[in-house]
This record gives C-alpha cells, sequence and structure tokens, in this order.
C-alpha cells in the first residue's frame, strides 16, 4: 500500500472501520481470547498509529483508552507470561506516550489528554510491562519533564503550559519528587487565573488594583509594577516564593535558623527570599513590600537570641502578609515567655535555639502538611 493511498479519505474510512471492529472484538473477549488473539492486537495498534496525523486523531485515542485498561486488568497474567504479549504491551505504551508528546492540545482534548497521562503513569497498566524498575521508571520521568517545567513561565500559551504542568502533576502524585503535587496543582490554578484575567481585562486596570501578568498588586501599590520586571527575572514562579521575616543580622544561631529553613523548603520545591538578598527600588520599606507581594508564603522567626525584646519589623511584616491572605508559618524560640500583643491568638510552632537545625527542620516538616506541600 503507497503513501498516496495511505493520505485518503478512502484508507482513513477503511481503517477506522477496521479499529472499531479489532476494538469491539478485543473488548469483548475473555482473558483467553485476548491472549490468543496478539496478533489482532499488534495489528490494531499499527491502524491507531496510522490515523494520528488525522481527524480521528481523537476517536481512536479514545477507543484505546476505552479497551486497554479493561483488557489489562483482565489479562495480565497472560500478557506477562508471554515474550510476545510483553512486547506488544511495551509497544502499546510506548505508542500511548508518543500520542500525548505529540498531542496539539486544545480545551476540546485536554480530558483526553490527561486520561492519556493517567493511563500511562498508572502503576497498574505501564509500569506492570515496562523493564524498568517502578522507582527508576517514575524518577527518569520525572527529571524528563522537570527540563520543560523548569521553562513553563517562559511559555506564551496557556495550553503548553498546561500541558507540561499536568504531566508532572501526574508524576509527582506517585513519587515524592523535589516538586510536590501541591506545588504544582497550585501552579496549573495559577495558569488558569491568570489566562483567564488576562482575557478578561485585556491588560487594563482592575478598579481595586492592578494586574501583572500572575501577580495582583492591591490598591496603593499600582506604582509597584515598575520594579517587579527585574524581580520576576530573578525569582520568576511566584508560587514557589516564600518571604522570610527575621532580624537582619549575622551571626552563628541567625546564619543557622536561615540555612535550616532554606534547605528545609528546598526539599519542598520553594525558594525562600529575604529583603536584604537585593535592592529593587532604592527604599528599605519599599524592598520589603516587593518581596512580600512576590512571595506566595512567609516564615516569620520570634527569637530573643541576642536581645530580650522583639523586632517589631517581623510582627509588621508578618501582619502584611496575614492581610493578604498569604500562608505564614510563626517560628517562635521556645525561650521567649510570651509572643508580641498583636501576635498572641496566631498558632505558632516552637524552635530550640540550642538545636536549630532539628526542631526547625521538625517545624517545618509539620507545617509543610499543613499546608498540603508535603
Amino acid at each position: 500500500m503507497n503513501d498516496t493511498y495511505n493520505n485518503t479519505s478512502e484508507y482513513s474510512d477503511n481503517t477506522t472501520n477496521e479499529i472499531a471492529t479489532d476494538a469491539a472484538l478485543l473488548g469483548d473477549g475473555t482473558n483467553r481470547d485476548i491472549f490468543n488473539n496478539i496478533e489482532r492486537l499488534e495489528a490494531f495498534q499499527e491502524k491507531v498509529i496510522s490515523v494520528l496525523h488525522t481527524d480521528d486523531q481523537d476517536w481512536a485515542l479514545r477507543t484505546v483508552l476505552d479497551i486497554f485498561p479493561n483488557t489489562h486488568t483482565a489479562a495480565v497474567a497472560l500478557f506477562k507470561s508471554s515474550e510476545p504479549g510483553q512486547q506488544i504491551y511495551r509497544n502499546i505504551a510506548s505508542f500511548i506516550k508518543t500520542c500525548f508528546m505529540n498531542m496539539q492540545l486544545d480545551i476540546n482534548n485536554l480530558e483526553l489528554y490527561r486520561s492519556l497521562l493517567s493511563f500511562y503513569y498508572s502503576e497498574k497498566t505501564t509500569i506492570t510491562m515496562l523493564p524498568a524498575k517502578k522507582q527508576a521508571f517514575y524518577r527518569m520521568e520525572f527529571e524528563d519533564c522537570e527540563k520543560d517545567y523548569e521553562k513553563l513561565d517562559t511559555l506564551e500559551h496557556k495550553m503548553d503550559k498546561l500541558k507540561i504542568a499536568y504531566r508532572m502533576q501526574e508524576i509527582v502524585s506517585i513519587i515524592k519528587a523535589p516538586i510536590s503535587k501541591h506545588i504544582v496543582t497550585q501552579k496549573i490554578d495559577q495558569i488558569n487565573r491568570e489566562v483567564d484575567l488576562n482575557e478578561e481585562l485585556a491588560g487594563q486596570m482592575k478598579e481595586s488594583g492592578r494586574i501583572i501578568g500572575n501577580l495582583y498588586l492591591p490598591p496603593g501599590y499600582e506604582h509597584f509594577s515598575r520594579f517587579f520586571s527585574a524581580f520576576l527575572k530573578d525569582h520568576p514562579d511566584i508560587s514557589r516564593n516564600v518571604f522570610l521575616m527575621m532580624r537582619f543580622k549575622t551571626g552563628k544561631h541567625y546564619d543557622e535558623i536561615h540555612a535550616a529553613i532554606q534547605d528545609e523548603l528546598k526539599s519542598y520545591g520553594l525558594s525562600v527570599l529575604r529583603a536584604d538578598d537585593k535592592d529593587y527600588t532604592g527604599d528599605l520599606w519599599e524592598n520589603v513590600c516587593l518581596y512580600m507581594l512576590g512571595s506566595s508564603y512567609g516564615v516569620a522567626v520570634f527569637e530573643e537570641i541576642d536581645s530580650r525584646q522583639f523586632n517589631p519589623s517581623v510582627a509588621l511584616e508578618l501582619g502584611f502578609m496575614l492581610a493578604q491572605n498569604k500562608r505564614c508559618l510563626i517560628l517562635k524560640d521556645r525561650r521567649m515567655s510570651q509572643m508580641p500583643t498583636d501576635i498572641v491568638g496566631k498558632l505558632y510552632k516552637e524552635f530550640d535555639t540550642y538545636r536549630i537545625t532539628q526542631t526547625v527542620e521538625v517545624a517545618l516538616k509539620s507545617w509543610a502538611r499543613d499546608i498540603e506541600i508535603a
């Protein structure tokens, strides 16, 4: 059969009819019927691949998804007992990945794309048939997807971003990875909000503030828009930014607190920022505000290491963050007799200045579970 015929509507119609016929046979067969029809299964796969670049692509892929989960569940033992059966299923898994990696995503096939991901990354389907061990397989998939995920914010189109983000979400739902499922889910929500807002506002001023990309500036802070181009170049993913509120001092204890917080939150894919990291505004308070507006989370440290008086700036910054409804962890030095008056009533977690790293890590792990990023 030549390529000219392959590209005709007659060929497409004949092939889709054959796909439907094979699908009906494979879907209705018993375990033994399916096992004995491996050659038909292979031919079915080849026919589906042959229509991937036609208007019948979505229909063919839905047909595959309708059949193979049930077929696999019913006949997995038989497939595994046969090298030809194993090879065919590996080919099917590879074929499914080729499909979702090359799909042109749009609103009409988004759910189909997610179904393909679910099929491919399911422990009940692909992983059973692949020669690689489970952790090695998912780790390899994570590392492959991570390369695209790191560049996600540079993409212009919503569907291109969602294609990468949904794949990452499926992977990190199964294994523990440097990027948590909660972070990816939050990123997906952010992408949808960003595009919806951009479409609705078309870059115009919002009555109660201003939208810059995926960043909302509350009333009175619209002028910060001129600072954010530089800030976002350094910290493009606001959903991962954590603003650290503590004394601007150096010394063994302060450095250890900072390092412990930074290292632990890094394991969840979060980036810890301090207002003294870099001056973007030329004004101390405005620089602090810039960091607070550009962060999704906050950690406030209350301690009495060198002074029995608490730092009022920490309480002020914490109040600013809480007023924006941002999730904040309050870390309290265990040896402090009481919290500042305006913080009383807020939940906090304690740490020990004689065992900083260990106790800060425990507090952060607990907080990560509280906000569902662990």
